[in-house]
């Protein structure tokens, strides 16, 4: 799954809610964004994983 876009130099990022992930498994080479939320003023936070 996304051979070839990994091989040609694309940045992956995986943006599914993490009950998608675990049901259809992780995309390797994948930056994964989870739980992006609002700290009480205009800033976004997201905690970012990098799977292998």
């Amino acid at each position: 799954m996304l051979t070839s876009e990994r091989e040609n130099g694309s940045l992956i990022v995986d943006i599914r809610p993490v009950e998608q992930r675990q049901r259809d498994g992780d995309l390797p080479g994948a930056i994964v964004m989870t739980a992006m939320f609002s700290n009480g003023d205009s800033t976004r936070v997201a905690n970012i994983e990098y799977h292998k």
